[in-house]
């Protein structure tokens, strides 16, 4: 079984450690994954061009989970969340059960790493 929290964590975990082996493989190539936003000015008196560079806007990671949670007579209940054709959860062995599902959409706002322009991502 797995708690909705430890999934959440997990899922941020992996995404954040994919964007960096992608920003890694990128630079080797000469591309980037999720560059730093350039904002160039430039000045009326003397004519003097500025460049900054910010992360760009955060996006977010949409969630839409079915949980279940099963009560049995002769074993616990629990909670798990269900991925698709794949459960995480627990299932009673014997006796009469009860079950319910209830769905959930949410999202989290996110900012990946940002790749700098030598590959390093800050």
């Amino acid at each position: 079984m797995i708690r909705l929290d430890q999934f959440i964590s997990e899922t941020f975990r992996q995404i954040i450690d994919g964007v960096r082996q992608a920003q890694e493989h990128a630079a080797k190539h000469g591309a980037a994954v999720n560059p730093p936003k350039t904002h160039g000015t430039q000045s009326l008196r003397t004519g003097e061009e500025t460049r900054s560079e910010h992360a760009p806007p955060p996006g977010a990671v949409e969630f839409d989970l079915a949980v279940t949670e099963d009560q049995a007579e002769k074993t616990k209940g629990g909670i798990g969340v269900f991925l698709g054709p794949f459960g995480l959860g627990t299932q009673g062995e014997s006796g009469r059960a009860t079950n319910s599902i209830t769905r959930i959409r949410f999202s989290i706002p996110y900012s990946p790493p940002v790749q700098q322009a030598e590959g390093k991502s800050s």
